[in-house]
């Protein structure tokens, strides 16, 4: 579970980085792109209710939803990935 967890941390950092910044500039695509990417690392170390709030966001991105209600839920997922990086601080390093 140490190695999931560290790989998750590396490529998540970029990917916050990048979430944050598409979502600023209402990239929406990219956003979509991003988390699509990143869902199958929320899988891996367990994060279930991300997993299911990235498949959310998607969806909003197609169409389903509101930019509103997709950018509040994307960044939902940013303060999950956030926190998430300080309880894995423990396990991984």
């Amino acid at each position: 579970m140490q190695m999931y967890v560290r790989e998750y941390v590396v490529s998540m950092s970029g990917r916050l980085r990048a979430l944050k910044e598409a979502l600023e500039l209402e990239k929406y695509h990219d956003v979509g792109t991003i988390i699509h990417k990143a869902k199958s690392l929320f899988n891996v170390v367990g994060m279930e209710e991300q997993f299911r709030l990235a498949t959310h966001i998607e969806m909003g991105i197609n169409k389903r939803y509101s930019r509103e209600m997709t950018k509040e839920h994307t960044l939902n997922l940013i303060k999950d990935i956030e926190q998430s990086f300080e309880e894995f601080k423990v396990i991984s390093f």
